[in-house]
Formats: structure tokens, sequence, C-alpha cells
């Protein structure tokens, strides 16, 4: 006796489910020598970086580039990439060290720029183009191992070139890094929102915690409600901007310096026009009773240590966003996470202390 008949849509849930188990963002983070892969390394030109090109991170996250802004006189250039979040939330990231994390030290698989690797056929077999046949290729010929071991700062440095061709005054620069902040801040709004519906959703109910490096990585409930990986990288935005006076003292070839300003005159300027921008940019969350409380990116940039600790979904909103205990802002504050999962919380705080992720 034969059962119903399987239906093609169980068939294609099935090849998804399947799919969804063996290919993720972290199969981008394969060897950049590697020829048995999907991808292949690009050089760093701006012809080669065309939309549909990948950026693997060196932690496991994956976006591709969709769309180049040019340089004009009145704007600097962008490169804007799109990404997908566990809580189902696609977006749209511009290039910037708070979005697209660089480095070479300490990783599992080797990051940077990729396309995907040709298929050829031959006799009658489909197969994957090795490196050489790439590089020989007058289609191609675009592979490179130039991002190999290469320091953060030369490809940041490398990366202004290609999107601002030409040099750009330090107070633009800082404007739309700031801009940029108050982007990823806006996105983390909607993000902890998630988690407050939830629990609204689901009253009383804990998600459980991993435990070391698996807070990075994990599935479930907490992979779709907390922000470990954001809020690295909204720390590590937090001290791009704060660090941008020292970099443009060590790269002046990179900006429009009048040869009048000293250094101390420039450091002067920087810190004015960003207490100002710190100040004027601001966001509002919604706390646990509802009420809209809004924070300037001032308040927010001095919550830095707070935040090393506000990812976790089971606590409060306010928490999570840094408010001072006995504070008017946490005075609306329900629940917290428990004290065990605090506990593991206080033994990852130091990869976020030293703004590093731990190999996953």
């Amino acid at each position: 006796m034969t059962g119903p008949p399987v239906k093609e849509t169980d068939k294609f849930y099935r090849l998804m489910r399947r799919l969804m188990d063996t290919v993720h963002s972290g199969t981008a983070r394969t060897a950049l020598r590697a020829e048995d892969s999907d991808y292949y390394p690009l050089a760093l030109r701006r012809q080669n970086l065309l939309p549909g090109t990948v950026f693997a991170d060196p932690y496991g996250h994956t976006l591709v580039i969709v769309h180049w802004r040019e340089q004009t006189e009145e704007k600097p250039g962008e490169l804007l990439a799109v990404d997908a979040q566990p809580d189902n939330t696609i977006g749209i990231k511009r290039f910037w060290p708070g979005n697209f994390l660089f480095t070479t030290e300490n990783v599992v698989g080797q990051p940077g720029f990729k396309a995907f690797r040709p298929i050829v056929r031959r006799n009658n077999q489909l197969r994957l183009m090795t490196n050489q046949e790439i590089e020989t290729n007058a289609d191609y010929g675009n592979i490179s191992y130039e991002q190999l071991n290469l320091q953060p700062e030369e490809f940041y440095n490398r990366m202004e070139k290609l999107i601002n061709p030409r040099p750009l005054p330090p107070d633009t620069v800082l404007k739309e890094l700031f801009r940029a902040l108050h982007e990823q801040l806006l996105v983390r709004v909607g993000s902890v929102e998630m988690a407050e519906k939830f629990k609204r959703e689901h009253p009383g109910s804990i998600i459980p915690m991993p435990s070391g490096a698996a807070i990075f990585q994990a599935t479930g409930l907490w992979e779709d409600y907390s922000t470990p990986n954001r809020d690295l990288r909204l720390l590590i935005a937090i001290d791009t901007i704060k660090n941008f006076p020292d970099r443009v003292l060590r790269h002046p070839e990179l900006y429009i310096i009048k040869k009048s300003d000293s250094a101390e005159k420039i450091r002067t300027d920087l810190a004015g026009l960003s207490a100002s921008l710190a100040q004027q940019l601001k966001i509002t969350y919604r706390r646990s009773d509802s009420s809209p409380w809004t924070l300037t990116l001032k308040e927010i940039i001095g919550r830095e240590e707070a935040l090393e600790m506000g990812y976790n979904p089971n606590d409060c909103v306010e928490y999570r966003w840094g408010a001072p205990a006995r504070s008017e802002e946490y005075a609306t504050c329900r629940g917290q996470a428990p004290p065990p999962q605090r506990e593991k919380m206080a033994a990852a705080r130091i990869w976020f202390k030293k703004r590093l992720h731990p190999p996953t």
C-alpha cells in the first residue's frame, strides 16, 4: 500500500532545509588559495568590486556589494552592500569599519572581497575553474592574493582611496562617520525592539544562553534576538570615531589639510565638531512600559562600557541601552537576565572590552 503523493512544495522545503544546514554565511571564509571553494579572492581595484561581489568578514558574516555612489564635488563616495540578519531583517550597509570588519590575525579562514568561482563544462562535466584558469582567462584574470595577511589599517586605507579617489576635508569625513554610526544605532533600535516584542508575546519566558564563544555563533532564539555580534561592531564603530583624529595625523595624504594647520589645531577642530555632532544626532527607543526615551549619540558613546553587557535579550531594554541604575530612564525596567547568565556574560566581557571576536 502506497502513501499519499509527496507534494512538490514539500520537496522544495526539504531542499531548502538541506541548503540551510550546509550553506551559511561562514562558508565564504575559505582560504584565499583554496580551489575547491565557491569563491576566489580579488585584487582591491574599483573594476573588480562589482555588484554581486561578496565580502566575507573574519567572523562568519557576509555582505554582497550592490552599488557604488561616485564621489562628487558636494558629497563623498559610498560603497553599499546588502546583508541579512538572523532576525530576518535585510538591510543596505555602507562600507566603513563598523560594518566591514577586517583582520587576518587569530581568525578561522581568510576574509576579504571574493567573487563567485566560474563553472565550466569539460567533457560533458561541470566543474569549477582553477585559480590558474581564472588568472589566464581573458574574461576574468582578476584573481589576486593581495588581501592575504593584509593589515587592517592598510586594508581600510586602500578601500578609502577607491571610494574617494580625491582627498576630502577631515570634517567632511567625520560627518560621514557620525552618519554611519547613527544608521547603525537605528538598526539596533529595531533589533532590540524585536526581542522586546517576543517577550511581550511570551511573558515569563527565558531565552537560553550558550556559553563562551558560542554566544557569537548560536542558533535558535538566542541567535534571533541577542546582539553580541552587532554590539561588538557597534563598539568598534565608536572606536573608529574616537580614533579619527589620530588617523588623520597618521595619514594626511588621505585628507585635505592646510599646511598651516598644526596637529593641535586639527585635534581641537575635530574634537569640537565631534561634540557638536554627538549632541545633534539622536535615537529614540521604546522602554519597558512602552514610553519613548531619546538618547543623544553623546550619551550612547559615553555608555560604551555598559554596552559591553547589553546584548542579552533577557535583560530589560533599558539595561540593554546602558541606562544607569536608579536613573529616571531605568525606572521602567522590567526583568533581567538570570544570575547564571550574568556570570557567563561577565566571563565573555573581555572580548568586548578588547574589541576581539573569539575564533568561531
